[in-house]
């Protein structure tokens, strides 16, 4: 046999690709010195996770043109599980200031992607509530986390006319397809007018 070719794709006896791999690559441990093995390998490229994919080698002899292919075999990439955190469930903060809550990536393994992007949802408060990553230069509220950087300070802003109450904040991280969601509460106080919550009338005497 001369050559041998990869077929592979996401679909049982159905290859969507194929590579043609000519020879066998002489195998070098870390001192750069021959193993006296020879193998071939290739890299296979636009690999998701949690997606399976079916394999198969082919040998081909050029002089004939006969072939013989191997039996399929399946493989899977898992994404790891991350989980998004902060310190407290309920973030306190009064109308006409502002406040910073750190969002926290964990993950057990690597990650298939490096980084997991973030996503923030205000959907549940009134306006006059905007939030921003500290160093999110354009200020669209995305930014991302990773192992290097596994800490990020979302600063939160109140307008003074925002009125008290308990408000959902939610984000999200996105590592590929694999997403997880985050969401706690802020809770504003102090707004003008609001402190003592009273209704005053006047006095009638006759």
């Amino acid at each position: 046999m001369d050559n041998y070719r990869l077929l592979w794709g996401d679909t049982p006896l159905s290859p969507t690709q194929v590579i043609t791999a000519g020879g066998s690559i002489a195998e070098f441990d870390e001192d750069g010195n021959e193993t006296g093995v020879e193998v071939g390998f290739v890299t296979l490229h636009d690999i998701r996770p949690d997606v399976p994919y079916f394999i198969s080698v082919e040998a081909v002899d050029t002089e004939t043109g006969k072939a013989v292919r191997s039996q399929e075999v399946k493989f899977l990439v898992k994404s790891a599980a991350f989980v998004l955190t902060t310190q407290v469930a309920d973030v306190t903060v009064k109308a006409g200031e502002a406040v910073t809550v750190p969002m926290t990536l964990s993950a057990e393994e690597a990650l298939f992607f490096n980084n997991v992007w973030l996503s923030t949802d205000l959907g549940g408060t009134p306006l006059g509530v905007t939030a921003q990553y500290v160093g999110d230069g354009d200020g669209d509220g995305f930014n991302e986390l990773n192992a290097t950087s596994p800490t990020k300070q979302l600063e939160i802003s109140v307008d003074a006319s925002v009125p008290s109450g308990k408000y959902p904040i939610s984000i999200t991280g996105y590592n590929g397809d694999k997403q997880e969601d985050l969401t706690f509460m802020l809770v504003v106080s102090g707004s003008p007018g609001s402190s003592s919550g009273l209704i005053f009338l006047p006095l009638v005497s006759r």
